[in-house]
């Protein structure tokens, strides 16, 4: 065989083993896109389908975060805190895997991406996805004074007409 055939095989039978793999565990992200503060901590939920061929409990699986900068952005994993099982062949009901928080560092108006590895104890079945976490402006100072304002207005005005009809 030439040298190109063996690497052309080389890469399929790499390929193969890998898309193989990847078919054991299968992990939906619910909204993987977010809007937030700097500050905010939001919980990412996902199912996680089981097509191992074998049981597993959420403590068995790892979670592994790739693709980001930690000075801007911060990861909790979560899942297995509170441990269940995934029968092979069923799909876990929707459960928090991880948490993230947008530090001082994060830039307005700029999306931060991650990269989430979910597997097995044997590391041969595994799925990955990607999160994003785009960092909006808090609400102006002023906004805030006047919601402020027209709630106060407003129990004033219901304690007046109480006062009335007295």
């Amino acid at each position: 065989m030439t040298r190109s055939a063996i690497s052309i095989l080389s890469v399929l039978t790499v390929w193969l083993c890998a898309a193989t793999a990847h078919a054991g565990l299968i992990m939906t992200i619910d909204a993987p896109d977010r809007l937030v503060h700097r500050g905010d901590v939001v919980v990412f939920t996902a199912t996680i389908e089981n097509d191992t061929g074998a049981n597993l409990f959420a403590s068995d699986l790892a979670l592994g975060f790739s693709g980001f900068n930690p000075v801007v952005i911060s990861l909790h994993p979560l899942l297995g805190l509170i441990d269940f099982l995934i029968p092979a062949g069923t799909t876990s009901v929707s459960t928090a895997l991880f948490d993230a928080t947008a530090g001082d560092a994060a830039l307005i108006n700029t999306t931060y991406f991650v990269d989430v590895l979910l597997q097995d104890p044997t590391g041969g079945n595994f799925d990955t996805a990607r999160v994003s976490l785009t960092v909006v402006p808090e609400p102006p100072a002023l906004w805030l004074m006047v919601a402020a304002a027209v709630a106060m207005l407003g129990a004033v005005c219901r304690r007046s007409s109480d006062r009335t009809r007295r």
